[in-house]
């Protein structure tokens, strides 16, 4: 049913340049089954906040991993930056 919704984006073939859809990664309950059904209709995850500076290495590197497989892109910037 949602296949022809990306028919009719604006520009439907990833990456794209116009229509791009983007979510926010909170950290919390997360189900890989269901996003790999939205996946062709997201492009880029920015993972909240603090989070990529909470987050023990692997299990950042994982979810980025995921999100890769699945052809979407990562942000892990924001407001709180470490240096």
């Amino acid at each position: 049913m949602l296949e022809t919704l990306i028919e009719d984006r604006i520009d439907h073939k990833k990456p794209r340049h116009d229509g791009i859809t983007y979510i926010i990664d909170k950290f919390q309950g997360f189900d890989k089954e269901n996003f790999e059904t939205i996946s062709p209709y997201i492009d880029m995850v920015k993972i909240y906040g603090a989070f990529p500076l909470l987050l023990k290495q692997q299990s950042l590197i994982n979810r980025i991993d995921f999100y890769h497989l699945s052809n979407v892109l990562v942000s892990t910037g924001s407001t709180l930056t470490a240096v």
